[in-house]
């Protein structure tokens, strides 16, 4: 081999392996890019509806209540004839180990899910006749691994709620324990979060996402595993900080963790698919 086919081999080598990188490199976002195909068609193919047709517009005024409900995923049982009632300007509390069903209790109040059997109420009327997506607008979820989307801070607290001024979302941060840490931060409210909230930790991101569920001033509060992020001291101040509300929504706290109780006015347990009042073991010296 001459020199200058030595020279011409190895630009001829440089040029594959850059058409070559750049296929690779593609390749992580061709296979997510597909998943999302298939996803898509997936959902545009299924034939479920929306579980509840009403039309009733309510003001809801945070009264709930759950009546010999019984719900089932496929043949496997969840819940068996459950009843619960929330009442305005009360913190209940629901507190069972992991899988036990907690979150499906959530998606039934939400009216994700209909009960295979039971009822469900909203200030005592029910859920077949309510326009459920307008009851969902007077009712905050704040799950235990919430979700944020890329943008700023001021961004993700005021997402899908109408034109509010500045100082709103301030107040609102205050109440969820998240001004403090905002103000601290170079750019403030403007701070960019990253893609689900990455830049931040998974308390700022709970605390964010409390801002934006108070920012509407909900009828009920339902926070999902709230120690999963928060240590007791915050729970205990965020709590505080609710009651003094003049316009204090009733709370849902599901939680796995015991300490929870204490800031509930009532407390159930979970297990097993049934719903019992929490009575707590007394030590006998």
């Amino acid at each position: 081999m001459t020199i200058g086919e030595l020279l011409s081999f190895y630009v001829a080598a440089g040029f594959l392996y850059s058409q070559l990188n750049n296929i690779t490199s593609s390749i992580t976002d061709i296979v997510a890019g597909n998943e999302s195909v298939v996803t898509l068609y997936n959902l545009v193919q299924t034939e479920e509806t929306e579980p509840y047709r009403g039309k009733k517009k309510i003001q809801f005024k945070g009264s709930l209540s759950l009546e010999s409900v019984s719900f089932s995923y496929d043949d496997q049982s969840i819940l068996r004839n459950l009843n619960l009632v929330v009442n305005p300007d009360s913190t209940l509390a629901i507190i069972g180990p992991n899988g036990a069903g907690k979150s499906t209790i959530i998606k039934l109040i939400l009216g994700f899910y209909r009960p295979c059997d039971g009822h469900l109420y909203a200030d005592k009327v029910p859920y077949e006749e309510l326009d459920i997506a307008h009851l969902r607008r007077s009712i905050g979820v704040v799950m235990q691994n919430p979700t944020l989307f890329s943008g700023t801070i001021l961004e993700n607290i005021g997402y899908g709620a109408p034109i509010l001024e500045r100082q709103q979302i301030i107040r609102a941060s205050r109440l969820a324990l998240a001004d403090e840490f905002i103000q601290q931060l170079p750019e403030g409210y403007d701070t960019q979060v990253g893609e689900d909230g990455v830049l931040l930790s998974g308390g700022e991101c709970q605390r964010i996402a409390i801002a934006r569920a108070l920012l509407r001033c909900p009828k009920l509060l339902i926070l999902d595993e709230p120690t999963n992020h928060l240590d007791r001291a915050a729970v205990r101040q965020l709590m505080n900080n609710l009651t003094d509300l003049d316009d204090c929504p009733a709370v849902l706290i599901i939680s796995h963790d015991m300490s929870i109780v204490s800031h509930a006015d009532e407390v159930y347990q979970l297990e097993n698919g049934v719903l019992t009042p929490y009575l707590p073991v007394t030590v006998v010296a």
